[in-house]
């Protein structure tokens, strides 16, 4: 009977011990997949930042709306000594370097969906504050709203309904404020 009692107490030791072990690797594991996703988030953030300094041509994609006009104004003034072929060039750069950030704020969206079913909180806060910085800061630019646009560039028949809904309840969708012709003409 002893050896029975024994056995019992250690199988609910070792099932306690388990208990703890998978509760600690949960949050060691937590920890990890927020650092992973915060790193990767500024690594895209630098990618961005790489992309606009090599295509400096296409930096009015990455301004704010209050320096929007200032940065578009001076690249007109580059339009104006570029060739045809230039401009067409500047175009597609410029619609690949729009869904390049349109990506990344699909991506944003993503972890956040995920995230909720983990619960992961810190990650949570972290995702949704990214997501605001796209939809409060530079989603709004007055180039990238028109390139989004069906009416306009229709960019969001590239992305998936919840990115296109996200953004719909976040960014002004209206057509007053667009750049219908961005610094390069119409596109």
């Amino acid at each position: 009977m002893i050896d029975t009692t024994l056995s019992i107490v250690a199988l609910i030791v070792s099932i306690a011990t388990a208990i703890y072990a998978a509760s600690v690797s949960r949050s060691i594991s937590n920890r990890e997949v927020t650092n992973t996703a915060i790193t990767d988030y500024y690594a895209s953030m630098r990618e961005l930042t790489k992309l606009q300094m090599d295509e400096w041509r296409l930096a009015h994609l990455f301004e704010v709306v209050d320096n929007y006009a200032t940065i578009a104004g001076a690249l007109r003034q580059v339009a104006s000594a570029s060739d045809e072929i230039d401009l067409i060039m500047l175009r597609i750069k410029e619609r690949a370097a729009a869904l390049t950030i349109f990506g990344l704020y699909e991506h944003v969206l993503y972890q956040m969906e995920e995230v909720e079913a983990d619960g992961n909180t810190v990650r949570a806060r972290f995702l949704h504050d990214a997501a605001g910085y796209f939809t409060q800061q530079l989603l709004p630019n007055p180039r990238l709203r028109y390139l989004w646009a069906k009416d306009g560039g229709n960019l969001e028949c590239e992305f998936e309904d919840n990115v296109c809904r996200h953004y719909r309840e976040h960014v002004d969708t209206s057509s007053a404020g667009w750049d219908e012709m961005g610094p390069y003409g119409a596109t």
